[in-house]
């Protein structure tokens, strides 16, 4: 997570959020190494959230 993500993940969730027919949103990984299961994204809709909780 840098300055660029951030900001970019922000805009998109902004974009979405009102979107009746968005259900599910996935992101895939471009290094086919890496993997996560799951990831609290709360502060992507609340700026005031702790990223690191």
């Amino acid at each position: 997570m840098d300055g660029v993500l951030l900001p970019s993940l922000r805009g998109f969730i902004n974009r979405v959020r009102r979107d009746e027919s968005v259900r599910v949103i996935v992101f895939e990984s471009t290094d086919p190494q890496f993997f996560s299961a799951h990831g609290n994204m709360g502060y992507l809709t609340d700026p005031d959230a702790d990223p690191d909780s």
